[in-house]
């Protein structure tokens, strides 16, 4: 039986995931893994690229895109290690941290999950690990006050000492230097107890990809146990990359698992704020493309992002 089943889901990602296989087999030592691919039904050459390059791989071949989360729950169900570890597509291992986290699990029976540093293609250090979800979260993050951060790492760090926690939970902790307690952290690079789903149950498959992390990590916390992140660095996320390539900038598939995660979360409340906040926020985004789409060079671009922003408008009003 294998300490470890690696967990990657692939959607015509061909060159990002042959790059994060690569760097596993490179990085990854100490540790007896096998690695799971579950491909939702890739028209890239992704499966050939796997039979030809990776043969130790055990490649699950869906026949329709089962979505992100659905997807790793295949994958976990295909394994019998005692960790399993979701790793992004998007994702290069930098380092073996992957023995680093499982000598912590095995040292604190406490802990059902850990995570470690991440970092962005530019060598910055990504947020990984955050505080609990809430309505002014939601907010800060539909409005897009995030790109308005400072770019230092100096600066966010002023800021999160000035700051309030949500908030904070787009900064990241970039200075720890020893392992630190987290609510929630980063499903690009999730380690965790396999016993843990006997207690809080799989992913839930009703958020098609987004916080499907977030959702887990909060049901391992009310259930008792607990969750951490090292100060190493293991992994370099290329944000978002992934999911763009699936998706677009914008989907309307990553906000319906949002609001489905809120409404699971605050009930009544968040219902209220999506019906009528939220709509707002979108509708008004929708007037500065609508508005340049006569002068714009690339009008079906343009048109792909107004029409999901009024998909996503049209979500909230229904939630």
């Amino acid at each position: 039986m294998f300490d470890l089943t690696i967990c990657v889901v692939n959607y015509n990602t061909r060159e990002l995931l042959s790059n994060c296989l690569t760097s596993i087999f490179q990085k990854v030592k100490g540790v007896d893994f096998q690695v799971v691919v579950v491909d939702n039904a890739s028209s890239d050459g992704s499966r050939e690229m796997l039979q030809s390059k990776f043969p130790q791989v055990k490649v699950i071949a869906n026949t329709e895109n089962a979505g992100f989360t659905r997807a790793n729950n295949q994958a976990i169900a295909a394994s019998q290690s005692r960790y399993v570890l979701l790793l992004n597509s998007d994702t290069i291992v930098v380092s073996d941290v992957l023995s680093e986290m499982k000598s912590f699990l095995d040292a604190h029976p406490e802990a059902a999950a850990v995570s470690c540093r991440l970092l962005r293609a530019d060598g910055s250090i990504q947020p990984y690990s955050y505080r609990r979800p809430t309505l002014s979260l939601l907010l800060f993050q539909i409005l897009g006050l995030k790109r308005l951060l400072p770019s230092s790492e100096a600066g966010r760090k002023r800021l999160a000492r000035l700051s309030g926690g949500n908030v904070r939970s787009y900064l990241g902790d970039a200075g720890i230097t020893v392992p630190i307690e987290a609510e929630v952290v980063s499903g690009a690079c999730l380690f965790f107890r396999r016993e843990v789903l006997e207690r809080v149950g799989p992913f839930d498959e009703n958020i098609f990809f987004g916080p499907d992390d977030q959702d887990f990590c909060l049901r391992l916390r009310k259930a008792g146990w607990k969750i951490f992140v090292l100060p190493t660095a293991g992994g370099m996320h290329l944000v978002g990359q992934s999911a763009q390539k699936q998706w677009g900038p914008v989907s309307p598939a990553y906000y319906r698992g949002v609001f489905y995660f809120y409404i699971k979360r605050y009930g009544w409340r968040a219902k209220i704020f999506l019906r009528t906040v939220v709509p707002t926020v979108f509708w008004a985004k929708s007037l500065p493309p609508v508005f340049t789409l006569p002068f714009s060079k690339d009008r079906a671009s343009r048109r792909q992002l107004i029409a999901a922003y009024l998909k996503i408008a049209g979500l909230a009003l229904k939630a």
